[in-house]
Order: structure tokens, then C-alpha cells, then sequence
């Protein structure tokens, strides 16, 4: 594996192109095959995913199993497949993927991709390249794994640069030229073309953009991430060619214009531009600003000063605009601001994501209403595209496109539309339950915040906020991005007056904050007696008795779990729901296991199994079978067996990576006793991988107790000792009191 990182702008994605062009002329050097992803085909934003990396590749290297809509169980399922051929697969600019470095360290936001990579750190016969502009700290001190640091162009290789792009001068005058830009590769190349271009290649003219009088500002000098800094000469060199093209008056079509209007429709766009949507952009009517250059010839009338008297305008024929639109397309790829062309789609085109950004602002700076128009435009674009309910994540990618234009565009409400009734479809969550798709609901969703997760858009009706915020909080807990979903139930307190509610007091207790969560919980229950609905009051109720038992209170614990039930029996007169059920029923079953009372938890179990599958239910009926197969235990090893496989596999089908962990960990626990010590190593690896993922420090302290009893049951005491060691560290800095008799158990064991 190898892993390049630089900043934007550093010549990553040029120097890996290069890279897949010398091992095509050697036949790819024996891979059986070769596949290439960018995140910022996504989007060039942090609302990027990587589920479009997994349908496409699986369907590429050949996948003819049954249809995977649970993302992790893509990427396993791919990482099998790579391990056993010799193949390359590139994975470029993954930042979009990655968590900012002073708040998670950089590390995938993306599980699946992050499983995806692990995998094949551990065993890869072929090859993956890996881009970003910040390190992965998840592959950091991995033996397999080569991390190699992009440096900026040395002086020499930015003077060779310059000249092969047909620069001349005195040595003096192209190293200066190379070190005004610190060796900064789009902009060595960009001011490459311009002199050459523009300039007749007289390196000496550049002394126009006074590159070397820029001032860096001290947090631009401290930043992680450099690129913004640097951008600033890249940006200076893009005024030159905008301030030359506006003079062109003469030697292209329309003086330039028809170049300065394809740059700004670049820039409303953070991927590539498809043809329809090009079309859409410049087709009438006028938008001053935007796309006048393809629907406008204006000449300057001059008096004899040479001064402009008057304008004239008149409309361009169908013909005059597609020759502007190829001339101006062609003009701008000659001069490297626009990339080549795409063999796959002719009309497409693309740019670097800096230079995309660069015009983006400044169309958004100055000319707010053209940016606004561009963006409501490819909204209606969009939204328009058929069928009104599609049955599939690429057929809904149209709808994901025109959320992200009306946002844009002020459309805000109307988008929030569009998600609730073509992609949801009301409560149904037809994208998230029918498709598994939750990391792309997780990205659209961060589209409807101003700044994602604190503050949702106030342009939001009230009850489309409160939407907003417990779906996004709901599937990012589901998605194991605990602290990310906590994020949001702040934000929530202070822009909504939201209270700190179960869901709070709950993602702080899989944090290992368990002092914390008693008091959420505690604050939670004040709150919830305050309602005459019954249903928050049951939830609070419960959510304090978990919070007392995983601190050890079992008896505290008992008593809110029968005041939960209590509520309910009062008031919810259903047969099938005189126990709590669900995730709730769960929960106490955990207590009653713990008391040994397997008769009693089989009933609730059995029970809320009839609702959960009455319902439709996946979550329940996963939680609901692992109590079942924990009660048949040793009585029928087989039975038990059976059921563990089935509650894993509906908690898979759940996609909810909160409770995932316990049926890998009770299956596991369930198969160590049993002497199978291989399949219970594969529990135990995803769980840990959930765990470390989420930072859920008590499945982390789980998985080292398991680890210590299974390591000391093969014979491997030091290995054991470490393990404890581990947990013990884990239980005391999280209060898990729930587990510290077994952990004393095994250190006297040891």
C-alpha cells in the first residue's frame, strides 16, 4: 500500500495519472486489473461519500453475488476479492472522507472505506494507492503500508517544469519565478502557461503578479492544511488570465467572454460538469454575469480618444454559440485551467478543485445574484429528472445533485421537499430502510445545515428542523460517528432548545462517559415527567436503569426498568406490549441475564419477537433472537448457534453499527466457549473495528476482557495479561462498573 499526501494544488493526482500511464505501456506490470476512484467525483466538499466506490467497483471486478446494500459489507466483500487477485486499485483525493485534523486527527469518517483500507493494509496482493492532503492516521505505523509526504517542487524540477511549458530566461529569473510560489505545483504550472501564452514566455514578466510581496498571515502559516496559503499565488496568476481575457477584444469571439462565462459555470460546481447540465447553463434565458459569453455579441463603440461611447448587442445564432462554446473550451484546456478532455463523456468538463473554488467565490463575491441564479437553475435542472420515486441510490443521484443547487440558490424549504417526499418518502426512510444507503443520507442531510453539525439552515420551517436534526443525529449514531451525532444534539440545545434527551444520555454511555450519562439521564426523566405523553417517560425511565446497570447499580437499574414497565403496562394496553419491547426490552433483558433469570428474559424476548416481526422490525428482531440464543446457551449448543447467526444477520440488515457490536461480541463469547477460537477471532476483529471506529470505549473494554479469557484459554498468559491490562485501564477511566467482578475474576485466574 501506498499512501501519498500533499496539499492541494501539489501535483498528487498528476504525479499517480503518471504513475497508471508508465504501467500501461508495461502492460500494468501483470495486474489482472486496474480500477481508479476520486472522492471529489463526489463532490469537492465534506459531504462526499464513498458508496458510489463500492457498487461500481464490486460490479467491476466482477461481484455476482446477492445484492449488498449494508456499505461494510461491500467493502468486506470487495477487500475478499482484491485479496485474492493481483490487481491496483487507486483512491484519490480522500480528504472529502476524512475528519479535520485538530478534531479527529484526519481520520475516514467513512466506515466502510476505512474497513475497506484496514483489510487490505493486513493482506494485499496486488496494489492500492492512496491520495489525500492529510495524512490517514489509521494506517500510521503500519508495516505494509509506505507513507510518502509530497514535497513541493524542488527548484530544479520547477525550473524544468517552466521550461518545458515554453518558458525562457535566465536561470536566476526561473528559480526566483519557482521559489515566489514555494514550489507549488498548479501554480508553477499555471504561471508556466500564462508566461508562455500571454507573455511571449519572457519569464521576466511576471513581475505583473508580484508573487513574491504576498503576505502570509500567522494562521495561515500555523494551518494543518497549507493549501488555502498557497492558493493565494495560485489565485493571483488566475486574476492575470481573467484580467487578459477581458482584453481579448479581437482575437477570440466575443473578446474573451465566452472563457470568463465557462470559468464561472465551473465554479458552480464541485465535480465535473455533465453535458446536460452545461446545456441547461447556457441555454436563454440571459444571466448577466454568467452566461453572456455564449448568448450575447457585444462590440464597443469607441470615439476618436478611443475611449467607449456606446455597446451594442444583438443575439448570437445556434451556430455562433456552439463555435464560442468550443473555442473557448478549447482555448482554456490549451492554457491548462480546464482539464482534458474525458474519453468516457466529450461534452464533460472538469478543472482542479482549486481552480473550481476560485471562481466559485469569486462568481459568489461578485455577482451574488448570477451565483444564486446558476445554482436555482441546475436546481429546477435537476429536479426535474425522472422517475419522481426512484428505486436506487445512482437513480436518485439527480435528487442528491438538486438538494445541494437549492441549498445553494436559497431554495432551502423547496429542497428540504424534495428530500422528505421523493428520497425518504415521509417516515417511510425508503433510502435508509429499503436501500441501506446511510452514508449518503448522512452527506445530504449535512447540505440542510450552514454548519454542519451545529447549526441547521434557519430558513427551515420549525418542524422540518426537528426533522433534520433527529434523522441526522439518528443515523450518525447508527453509522457509529458517535461524538459527530452529539455534535448535533448540541447544536440542537442551542439553536432549538433542545434538553439533553435519552439519545444524549445514551451516546455518551457507548462513549464510556458513564457519569456523564447518569446525569443526562437523570436531567432527561425531569424532563420527560413533565409530559402528558407516556412514551418519552418509558424511554427516560429506561435510559436511566441501562445508564446505573453498566455503572454497576444493579439494583437501582431494576427498580427504573419496572417503573418503565410499569408506565407501560398502564398505559399502553396492548397484549404483545405488557413488557417493554424493542431496543427498550433489550436493554432490561441485559439485567436479567446478568441475574441469571433466562426463563424470564426468554419470555420478553420471545414476546417482543412476535412485535418486531409483526412490524417489520430488523433491530428488534436481531436484539430479540441474540437474548433467545444467550438464554438457549449450553443447553443446545446447536440451537444456540443457529440463533447467534441470526441475530447477526438481521442486525446487519438494521445497519446500525451501535448495536451491531453486541451480537459480535455475545457471538464470539458463545464460540470461544466452544472451542471455536478462529471464528470467534472474526467476531471479536469487526467488533474492535466498530469500536475503534466510534471510540465506544465500553465495546472496547468488552472486546479486552474477551480477548484476555480466549488468549488464556489457548495457553498465552502474557498475551492474556496485556489484554486485562487493557480493560482494566478502560473500565476504570469510563466507571464500567458492570464489568469489574469479571475482570477480577480473570486477573486471580491469571
Amino acid at each position: 500500500m501506498f499512501v501519498v499526501h500533499a496539499l492541494g494544488g501539489a501535483g498528487k493526482s498528476a504525479l499517480v495519472g503518471r504513475f497508471i500511464d508508465e504501467l500501461r505501456s508495461r502492460s500494468y506490470d501483470g495486474a489482472s486489473r486496474v480500477y481508479a476512484w476520486s472522492a471529489y467525483s463526489q463532490g469537492a466538499n465534506k459531504r462526499a461519500d464513498a458508496g458510489k466506490l463500492f457498487t461500481e467497483a464490486l460490479a467491476f471486478f466482477g461481484y455476482a453475488g446477492p445484492p449488498l446494500t449494508d456499505q461494510v459489507a461491500q467493502a468486506r466483500t470487495l477487500s475478499n476479492i482484491l485479496q485474492k487477485t493481483r490487481s491496483l486499485l487507486v483512491l484519490d483525493g480522500l480528504e472529502p472522507l476524512q475528519g479535520a485534523p485538530k478534531e479527529s486527527g484526519g481520520r475516514l469518517k467513512d466506515k466502510a472505506l476505512a474497513t475497506l483500507i484496514k483489510r487490505l493494509a493486513d493482506h494485499n496482493p496486488g496494489l492500492l494507492v492512496l491520495t489525500s492532503r492529510q495524512p490517514l492516521p489509521e494506517l500510521k505505523d503500519h508495516g505494509s503500508v509506505v507513507n510518502w509526504a509530497l514535497e513541493h517542487l524542488s527548484t530544479p524540477a520547477g525550473v524544468a517544469l517552466l521550461q518545458q511549458l515554453g518558458v525562457r530566461g535566465r536561470e536566476k529569473h526561473l528559480k526566483a519565478a519557482v521559489e515566489e510560489v514555494e514550489g507549488h505545483a498548479l501554480s508553477v504550472t499555471l504561471l508556466g502557461t500564462y508566461i508562455a501564452t500571454v507573455e511571449g514566455g519572457d519569464i521576466r514578466r511576471r513581475d505583473r503578479f508580484q508573487l513574491g510581496k504576498i503576505i502570509d498571515t500567522t494562521d495561515e502559516f500555523e494551518a494543518e492544511d497549507q493549501t488555502d496559503r498557497l492558493a493565494k499565488r495560485t489565485n493571483k496568476i488566475m486574476r492575470g488570465y481573467v484580467e487578459q481575457l477581458q482584453k481579448l477584444e479581437g482575437v477570440s469571439a466575443g473578446g474573451g467572454q465566452p472563457e470568463l462565462s465557462l470559468l464561472s459555470i465551473v465554479g458552480l460546481f464541485d465535480r465535473p460538469v455533465e453535458g446536460a447540465a452545461l446545456a441547461t447553463l447556457i441555454a436563454e434565458p440571459h444571466v448577466p454575469g454568467l452566461n453572456d459569453g455564449f448568448l450575447l455579441n457585444r462590440e464597443n463603440v469607441r470615439n476618436f480618444l478611443g475611449m467607449i461611447k456606446e455597446v451594442h448587442e444583438r443575439p448570437l445564432t445556434v451556430e455562433e454559440r456552439s463555435q464560442r462554446f468550443r473555442f473557448a473550451k478549447e482555448r482554456l484546456r490549451a492554457l491548462r485551467i480546464l482539464a482534458p478532455a474525458s474519453p468516457l463523456d466529450p461534452m464533460q468538463i472538469d478543472a482542479h478543485p482549486v481552480v473550481r473554488q476560485y471562481f466559485g467565490d469569486e462568481l459568489r463575491v461578485k455577482n451574488p445574484a448570477a451565483f444564486t441564479t446558476g445554482h436555482a437553475r441546475l436546481f429546477e435542472h435537476y429536479r426535474s429528472s425522472e422517475p419522481e420515486e426512484p428505486e436506487s441510490i445512482e437513480a436518485m443521484e439527480p435528487l442528491f445533485h438538486a438538494i445541494k443547487h437549492g441549498c445553494l440558490s436559497g431554495n432551502i424549504q423547496p429542497a428540504f421537499a424534495l428530500y422528505w417526499y421523493r428520497i425518504s418518502r415521509g417516515e417511510e426512510d425508503f433510502a435508509v430502510r429499503s436501500l441501506g444507503a446511510v452514508s449518503p443520507m448522512i452527506s445530504l442531510l449535512a447540505t440542510f445545515f450552514d454548519e454542519p453539525w451545529r447549526t441547521p439552515s434557519p430558513e427551515l420551517q420549525s418542524g422540518s428542523r426537528r426533522v433534520l436534526i433527529n434523522r441526522t443525529a439518528n443515523l450518525l449514531t447508527g453509522a457509529g460517528r458517535l461524538h459527530e451525532a452529539l455534535e448535533v444534539l448540541d447544536g440542537a440545545r442551542l439553536s432549538e432548545g433542545y434538553y439533553r434527551n435519552a439519545h444524549y444520555s445514551s451516546l455518551l454511555l457507548d462513549l464510556g462517559e458513564i457519569g456523564k450519562a447518569i446525569e443526562a439521564a437523570e436531567e432527561n426523566l425531569q424532563h420527560a415527567s413533565g409530559q402528558t405523553e407516556i412514551r418519552p417517560q418509558i424511554n427516560a425511565f429506561v435510559q436511566l436503569a441501562f445508564a446505573f446497570l453498566q455503572h454497576g447499580d444493579a439494583d437501582r437499574a431494576s427498580t427504573s426498568f419496572r417503573q418503565a414497565e410499569l408506565l407501560q403496562r398502564e398505559h399502553i394496553h396492548q397484549k404483545r406490549r405488557q413488557f417493554l419491547f424493542s431496543t427498550n426490552g433489550f436493554r432490561f433483558n441485559q439485567l436479567l441475564l446478568d441475574e441469571r433469570k433466562y426463563e424470564d428474559a426468554a419470555e420478553r424476548a420471545q414476546n417482543s419477537l412476535v412485535v418486531a416481526k409483526k412490524d417489520g422490525n430488523p433491530l428488534a428482531i436481531g436484539l430479540d433472537t441474540l437474548v433467545l440464543a444467550q438464554c438457549a446457551g449450553c443447553a443446545d449448543t446447536d440451537k444456540s448457534a443457529e440463533l447467534f447467526d441470526d441475530a447477526v444477520a438481521a442486525l446487519r440488515v438494521a445497519n446500525r453499527d451501535d448495536y451491531l457490536p453486541y451480537g459480535l461480541q455475545w457471538r464470539a463469547r458463545f464460540l470461544s466457549a466452544n472451542g471455536q477460537f478462529e471464528k470467534a477471532d472474526d467476531d471479536l476483529r469487526e467488533l474492535e473495528e466498530i469500536a475503534q471506529f466510534g471510540e465506544m470505549r465500553l465495546f472496547l473494554a468488552d472486546a479486552a476482557l474477551l480477548r484476555a479469557q480466549m488468549a488464556a484459554a489457548r495457553g498465552d498468559m502474557a498475551k492474556a495479561r496485556t489484554a486485562a491490562g487493557e480493560a482494566r485501564t478502560l473500565i476504570e477511566r469510563s466507571g464500567y462498573g458492570r464489568r469489574r467482578g469479571e475482570l477480577d475474576q480473570i486477573e486471580r485466574d491469571l
